[in-house]
């Protein structure tokens, strides 16, 4: 797979590594950029996206989290070294919302894609500690996302089709009706 660097400065260092990894290791008909913002009407500030992947059944907004050490949760929030931030699952699936909604706005003949959330904790010293279900479903460590990507039928248990098999024109929807408008 090929990433298209948007905003090659925008990438941090510490995500190389995990980008060449994903670049060399996913399957390669799926598309991918990376280090873009996102700005939508009314926001105040845009949205840096690390990755966004168009896979063969959806489209993922990828945040990637270079932590080492243990990360717990509480109250919605992580805790990483003792501070707390806000969940980055939180986070990725505003992002993810907010590219839906731009979508929308920009093509609305479009039957957009299912768009999907995910955490890729890159760092392999990285342990979460009183994680709920509900923010574990969207976080995975990148040798386990290469894994699932990697392996069809494990891409299809962990990503089934949202809704059930839709058809297009084209390989590749977004970028086909994209370039149509």
């Amino acid at each position: 797979m090929r990433i298209n660097y948007l905003s090659p400065r925008g990438v941090l260092e510490v995500e190389h590594a995990a980008l060449r990894e994903l670049e060399a290791k996913l399957p390669r008909e799926w598309g991918a950029y990376a280090a873009f913002r996102l700005v939508t009407r009314g926001s105040k500030q845009p949205l840096d996206i690390d990755l966004l992947l168009l896979t063969s059944n959806r489209i993922l907004v990828v945040e990637l989290k270079n932590w080492s050490g243990d990360i717990t949760y509480s109250s919605g929030q992580w805790f990483h070294r003792g501070a707390p931030m806000p969940s980055p699952v939180d986070t990725t699936d505003n992002k993810a919302r907010a590219l839906k909604q731009l979508i929308q706005e920009k093509v609305p003949s479009l039957k957009v894609p299912f768009i999907e959330s995910l955490v890729v904790l890159c760092h392999p010293k990285c342990r979460l500690i009183s994680f709920p279900d509900e923010q574990l479903r969207f976080v995975t460590t990148l040798p386990e996302f290469v894994r699932t990507a990697s392996e069809r039928t494990r891409y299809e248990t962990r990503f089934p089709d949202i809704p059930s098999k839709w058809t297009y024109r084209s390989a590749n929807p977004l970028l086909s009706a994209l370039i149509e408008n």
